[in-house]
């Protein structure tokens, strides 16, 4: 395709992108999708991705409907402090999934930190700060290991259906790392001390979840208070495992981590959201994104949630799948197991300008642009939730407001990557 076709393509499907954000804007805040009546409330972290991409437009309608969604995950909170996963405005109840969304409240701190960022506004943060804090200390309780990493149940995060992580999973403390970076900025802005110190769950994210012959496990200890037990990791397994998972070779984050298995699956999104808040260093940014595109990561479009299907029965809740509507299951190729999620598409192409690799993101958004564009039974810009990891045939259900969301964002950063960059709490 000329370059002339290729910039009207993005152009297009940035303005298809607004659209379908002004269509899902209500005086709520932002809802999942506009035509299925199951996504047509505030799903919490499918209205903060739209959101944070809402906030790097110039459409004040936009960042106004990104205050509001702000407000009504601020409402909907538990007396300890957990955001609500799903608010139903018109009904006025909420409640926190199934297994009880741990992802909500860390995306609900990432979008505290975006939304005072654009607007500039100190009376908001300091109304916001008490809440924020109250999340932070929330998710420090989550931290069942003494190890200064959130642990979580199956089911706890975006993948909430029958395919799971559990323990301390690479997805949720990525978002811990960039929570505690937002939360970080907030407190600049109200004149205070911050909650959690970011740099410190870098180290203890980095190693864990890149597991290194040259690093100690038992370090992840330094600073917790064990003083109950008579020695560091007194059970020697995780010490063995970590050592076996240890590799030179390695090439991506491992995906969770579970008493002591170490699972070696590369969850796509988890090590592209690494690379967009700055955990992964040059080295590893690297490898990750040459193995992802190696596996085909971004093919037929962009981006598959793993590189391929997950075959562990350990990550499969078969029972909980026999009573899930067939849109929700888990087969090869499909939904979360290494299905495509255009939403996801957009953070491959913001890692990959932030590694550099202006050339691959152009490539990438062009591929992206079609996913959104591609519809059944000849209908166009469906923004479809996925797509079929394999062939690529549309599937779940249409206009889904974070593809548009992530578009907006990936857009933005192939012009102006410091437009973006308050998104991701990133200087």
């Amino acid at each position: 395709m000329p370059d002339e076709g290729r910039s009207k393509l993005l152009d297009d499907a940035y303005h298809q992108s607004i659209e379908l954000l002004h269509e899902v804007s209500t005086p709520a805040g932002f809802v999942a999708s506009s035509v299925l009546d199951h996504y047509r409330v505030i799903w919490g972290r499918d209205a903060v991705i739209t959101a944070l991409g809402a906030l790097t437009t110039d459409e004040d309608q936009l960042t106004d409907t990104a205050v509001d969604t702000l407000t009504t995950l601020s409402r909907a909170r538990s007396p300890s402090g957990q955001i609500a996963a799903v608010i139903r405005p018109e009904e006025g109840n909420w409640d926190f999934g199934e297994s009880g969304a741990v992802d909500v409240t860390l995306w609900f701190v990432v979008l505290a930190s975006a939304v005072v960022d654009k607007t500039g506004d100190v009376s908001l943060a300091r109304q916001i700060w008490p809440t924020v804090v109250q999340a932070m200390r929330w998710l420090q309780d989550q931290d069942v290991t003494g190890t200064g990493l959130l642990s979580c149940a199956p089911a706890t995060d975006w993948m909430d259906s029958s395919l799971v992580r559990s323990g301390r999973t690479l997805h949720l403390n990525t978002l811990y790392y960039w929570a505690a970076r937002a939360a970080h900025r907030l407190a600049v802005v109200v004149g205070t001390d911050p909650p959690v110190d970011p740099d410190d769950i870098k180290w203890r994210v980095n190693l864990l979840f890149w597991p290194d012959p040259d690093l100690d496990i038992e370090s992840l200890l330094t600073g917790q208070p064990m003083r109950s037990i008579p020695s560091p990791f007194p059970h020697s397994a995780i010490v063995s495992a970590y050592r076996e998972a240890a590799t030179t070779e390695r090439s991506h984050y491992v995906s969770h981590v579970v008493h002591s298995l170490f699972d070696g699956g590369c969850d796509v999104l988890a090590n592209l959201l690494a690379i967009c808040v700055g955990l992964a260093g040059g080295e590893k940014t690297s490898r990750i994104l040459d193995e992802l595109d190696d596996g085909g990561a971004a093919q037929p479009y962009p981006t598959r949630s793993w590189l391929s299907p997950v075959t562990d029965p350990n990550m499969s809740l078969v029972a909980t799948e026999r009573h899930m509507e067939p849109r929700w299951r888990n087969e090869p190729w499909t939904y979360h197991n290494a299905g495509i999620w255009p939403y996801i598409g957009g953070f491959h192409v913001i890692a990959l300008i932030d590694a550099g690799r202006e050339s691959r993101a152009g490539e990438v958004s062009q591929a992206l642009a079609r996913a959104n564009f591609a519809g059944e039974n000849g209908t166009t810009w469906r923004f479809h939730e996925w797509l079929h990891g394999e062939t690529g045939v549309p599937s779940g259900a249409a206009r889904q407001a974070w593809n548009a969301g992530t578009f907006v964002l990936a857009w933005n950063a192939l012009r102006n990557p410091v437009r973006v960059a308050s998104v991701f709490a990133r200087d």
